[in-house]
């Protein structure tokens, strides 16, 4: 039950875009997630499709 909540927590956490690295930048329109790598190449939100107003650095404590 315990590694069924970490792969999830940890698949929560990855960007949708590359699936390989976690998620830091969040998208202001839409509100969500993606890695730095992925977040600057984008104009609109590859999940929802909202046009990205701005891009804001966030940090999870653990």
């Amino acid at each position: 039950m315990l590694r069924n909540e970490n792969a999830e927590l940890k698949c929560v956490f990855t960007c949708k875009v590359c699936w390989n690295r976690e998620v830091n930048i969040i998208l202001v329109k839409c509100g969500h997630l993606l890695c730095e790598d992925c977040a600057p190449q984008v104009e609109d939100c590859p999940l929802c499709k909202k046009r990205i107003e701005d891009r804001i650095q966030v940090w999870f404590s653990s």
